[in-house]
């Protein structure tokens, strides 16, 4: 979403009001930064729009390497809300959607309901572009405590989804 952010960070009652720089790619905060500081992050900002603008231009053609060999771009995400950026900046299809965020998001199960109506509003707004769908990770770095799944746990939902968005 292009915002700086940091974690873990124990805000001073005494930042308030104060000019900060955020440095989310480096995890650094800097209150009251001084001039040099100032001026590296200002050319820094002006570098990134260039490089921002420069893609821009690329919007619209085709996706192949300097040799002419044609390439797919797709794009992974975790909601349906990502789905829009994919559009906008002409992914050819969702290359993973890390759906666990349905159960991480919540305290309970999301119903098979749920799950398809999600899964089919992706489909259906990605328009036959390609869409892998990763119905459930839950494992070592995402943790649901009131989860007890087997790994054998998938829904069929291809046929349906298809069958949904393409009537």
């Amino acid at each position: 979403m292009n915002i700086p952010a940091l974690i873990g960070v124990d805000i001073r009652e005494d930042w308030n009001g104060k000019m900060a720089i955020v440095d989310g790619k480096q995890g650094l905060l800097f209150v009251d930064p001084d001039v040099a500081a100032m001026e590296k992050y200002i050319e820094q900002k002006k570098s990134e729009e260039m490089a921002r603008e420069l893609l821009k231009q690329l919007k619209g053609k085709p996706d192949e390497t300097v040799d002419g060999k044609h390439i797919n771009l797709y794009a992974n995400i975790g909601s349906v809300a990502d789905v829009a950026n994919v559009l906008d900046n002409d992914g050819a299809g969702i290359g993973l959607f890390r759906s666990e965020f349905l159960y991480l998001e919540r305290d309970d199960y999301p119903t098979e309901e749920e799950q398809f109506e999600v899964y089919k509003t992706v489909a259906c707004n990605m328009a036959g572009n390609k869409v892998v769908i990763r119905t459930l990770d839950i494992g070592a770095d995402k943790q649901v405590d009131e989860l007890s799944v087997s790994p054998a746990f998938i829904l069929p939902v291809r046929k349906a989804i298809r069958e949904a968005c393409y009537k």
